[in-house]
Parts: structure tokens; sequence; C-alpha cells
């Protein structure tokens, strides 16, 4: 894959697993302001980074009547569109 892909299309190329993605989330869900680092080969994405970046998904994952699945999937959603550098 090119260096520019997202974590979105490695996933889809099977280059990163469903595991190691959800590992990845719920370790930065468990304690947003720990480390939380996807590793792919000599690349890096700090999910808390991300998560950051995005207004939306930052909202989502700090207010207090989101739900679980919500907060999940807006990380989940900015981490796949999310390129690694």
């Amino acid at each position: 894959m090119a260096t520019t892909s997202t974590v979105g299309e490695l996933y889809t190329a099977k280059i990163v697993t469903e595991e190691i993605l959800s590992a990845t989330i719920d370790a930065y869900l468990a304690d947003p302001s720990a480390p939380a680092v996807l590793g792919i080969g000599e690349r890096r994405l700090d999910v808390a980074l991300v998560v950051l970046a995005d207004p939306e998904a930052w909202m989502t994952v700090v207010h207090p009547s989101t739900s679980d699945e919500q907060r999940r999937a807006a990380v989940r959603l900015v981490v796949l569109l999310a390129t690694p550098s």
C-alpha cells in the first residue's frame, strides 16, 4: 500500500486487523489521557491526536450523555479515516 493509505484502506487490505484496531480503541477509551498508538509497520497513529483533531469526535467522547457505543463509533471513524505517519 502507498504511504498515504488511511487506516481504513489498510484495514480493507487486511494489514490492520480487527483485533488490533479494537484493542487500540479499547485502550484509548479506557484512559484517553494515556498513550494509545496504533502501530502499522514503521508507521504510527496516535489515537488521542486524531480524536482531538476532530471536534465532533472529541465532543462525542467527552459528552456525559454519550453512550459507550457512540463513543466507540466516533473514535473508530476518525481512526479509520486517519493516515498514519
